[in-house]
This record gives C-alpha cells, structure tokens and sequence, in this order.
C-alpha cells in the first residue's frame, strides 16, 4: 500500500518521521512501543544532540532505522479530509497506479466534482471485486481563461496494472472521453500515465496536490 521512495537515508529521528506519515505524536508514541520488543532491539538507537541557545549541552534523540519505517508507520487511516496538510502527506505515502488530468472547455468546479464522481463510480461498476480503486482529485484554476481543471490520481490496491489486460491506458482514455472532450492536434485536454516511480519519484504526488484550494477529495 505504501510508498517508501522517500526513505533515502539510514536512521530518521521523530519529527522527521512526523513529515513524512500522516500521524500525530500520540500515534508515534504508541507505534515505536514495539522497538522494545525482542528483535528490534537492532532497529533504534539514540544519540546525543546538541540545542543551540540552550542552558542544555545536549538531549538524548531516539532515531529508527528505514528498514522498519514504514511497517511503524506505514499503514494508516485516510485522514481527516479538512486536515490539507495530513492529506497531502498520506497522498505521497500510497503508492499510484494512474496520474491523470482533464482540461473540459468551460468547467467550474462543481462540474468538474460530478465528473470525477462518475469516473470513480465507473471504475467501481467495473472492478470493484476485483481491484478496489481508490481516486484522489484536486482542482485547480486554469492560467489562460476563468474556468478549471483537474488533477487525480488512480490507484488499484490489488492490481498490477502494467501487467493487467483490462486496466490500461486506453480503457481510462476512453472512459475520460466520457467526462471531457477528447484529444486533438490542437490542444490536450486528456492526460493518462502510468504513475513510473523510476521516473516520475513523488514529483507526481506533489504535482497532483500542489494547489488544494478549489476542491479535493478522495474516493473509495
């Protein structure tokens, strides 16, 4: 379920574990309980940390090694929908299939929801017993005109989809036409890609949610 591109380095203190899961400190505090259970003992440390402009020379700072990051934090609940930046830290911790964008001619936001809503609904008439998709959107405003655009994400927890035969780049080209004007020489109004972590890493994520101020949402 979880997407462990950020985990770059060896050893993570707290608050650096706090910026990249969507978890309070009462939810760090109970998780890392298991670090003193036997055979994690190799998986923590602490060290010694100097405060500058402090009347203390030094604290004692826990840190956790990145092999048992995301089995502490990993799995978690959707936060709170009101809670942006909570939001934004689960949408870069799951790991997505599909990055998408749609530009139909002349939408509002409200639009723009029913849109995906229907996409969404869709693809749970077509393959909710078998992958389950989860949609995250984001709206955002175009640059040349007063109307909007959309942002999502598209993701089949019990599929692979590069190697799928139903779910490919076609199908969700072709259900997008649905909901928006296809493609033409002239201008792309529909935008599908396999979410390649090789390539894209979590610029993709971020791009997706770099401005949640018109509407977002996630979909189950």
């Amino acid at each position: 379920m979880t997407n462990n591109e950020f985990i770059i380095k060896e050893w993570y203190t707290k608050n650096e574990i706090l910026k990249i899961y969507p978890i309070g400190i009462k939810t760090y505090q109970k998780r890392i309980k298991i670090l003193n259970e036997k055979g994690y003992e190799a998986f923590t440390r602490f060290t010694l940390k100097d405060i500058p402009q402090s009347n203390l020379k030094f604290i004692k700072v826990r840190e956790i090694h990145k092999d048992v990051i995301n089995e502490l934090f990993g799995s978690v609940r959707t936060p709170s929908i009101n809670n942006g930046p909570k939001i934004v830290k689960w949408i870069n911790n799951n790991r997505w299939d599909w990055l998408c964008n749609i530009v139909p001619m002349g939408a509002y936001p409200t639009e723009l929801k029913s849109k995906i809503k229907y996409v969404h609904d869709q693809l749970k008439k077509d393959f909710q017993k078998m992958y389950q998709p989860i949609l995250f959107y984001n709206i955002e405003n175009n640059s040349n005109d007063k109307y909007f655009h959309c942002h999502f994400l598209i993701k089949f927890p019990n599929a692979i989809t590069k190697n799928s035969q139903v779910i490919n780049k076609a199908y969700l080209e072709s259900l997008l036409e649905i909901v928006c004007e296809p493609n033409s020489k002239q201008e792309t109004r529909i935008w599908v890609e396999s979410y390649d972590y090789n390539n894209f890493k979590e610029r993709g994520s971020d791009y997706s949610a770099k401005c949640m101020k018109y509407g977002y949402g996630i979909l189950k």
